[in-house]
């Protein structure tokens, strides 16, 4: 039985971290920030997700 609820304390812990990221990725997409590193050269979208001056 103990192993149960320490497994149950891990997956809420989990489950606690990757609702916090949501969170914090919606609030930062509502302000319109971006998760973007910045590299556009090598990403798949270049040209695509930012203005044309953020390429210049």
């Amino acid at each position: 039985m103990p192993e149960i609820i320490s497994s149950v304390i891990v997956a809420l812990i989990v489950l606690a971290a990757v609702a916090a990221a949501v969170v914090i990725m919606a609030r930062d997409k509502k302000k319109g920030k971006s998760s973007c590193g910045g590299a556009c050269s090598g990403c798949a979208l270049y040209g695509k997700c930012h203005n044309s001056e953020h390429h210049k």
